[in-house]
Order: C-alpha cells, then sequence, then structure tokens
C-alpha cells in the first residue's frame, strides 16, 4: 500500500545524525510537521551528546543535580528569575 506520513503529504522528512548544537538552532515551522529529524545511533549516544552539549554549550552561572532520592532538583547557588525587557 501507498501510505502517506504524518502531515498527509508524500515528502519525507530529512534525517540527520544527532548533533544537539545543530539541533538547538534548527528552526521549524509551527504550522507543519517538522521537516528534518535527529537520530543518535542509540539511547546512550543521544545521553552522552546532550551531557556534554549541556555542559560545554550552555553558559549558566549555577549548576543543577537530580535528586532520585527524593525526586528533586538541587541547585549549588541562588537563582533569582529575570524577567526579559
Amino acid at each position: 500500500a501507498n501510505h502517506r506520513p504524518a502531515g498527509g503529504t508524500f515528502e519525507r522528512p530529512e534525517i540527520l545524525p544527532w548533533i544537539p548544537s545543530l539541533a538547538a538552532e534548527t528552526e521549524y515551522p509551527i504550522t507543519t510537521f517538522q521537516p528534518t529529524y535527529y537520530c543518535a545511533s542509540s539511547l546512550k549516544d543521544a545521553t552522552s551528546k546532550m551531557k556534554e552539549f549541556c555542559d560545554t554549550e550552555i553558559n549558566r552561572p549555577f549548576h543543577v543535580t537530580y535528586q532520585a532520592l527524593t525526586d528533586s532538583v538541587l541547585v549549588d547557588r541562588n537563582v533569582k528569575l529575570e524577567k526579559n525587557q
């Protein structure tokens, strides 16, 4: 059978390797299905690349750790939310 993918067209999305920095910079249309998907070789690969991206590419003046025992998040210093200007 000739089935159409989600979105109702026969166009197929582009599938690229999972590179978090590239995915973060990719713009997506809000009125259609996304034209690009990122695929990792495994969950371990995806997790490793995402952790590396967060540790090296995201500039933040604090560190956050998930505490599984208490199901909470530990922040290493006081963080204040600032309103956008």
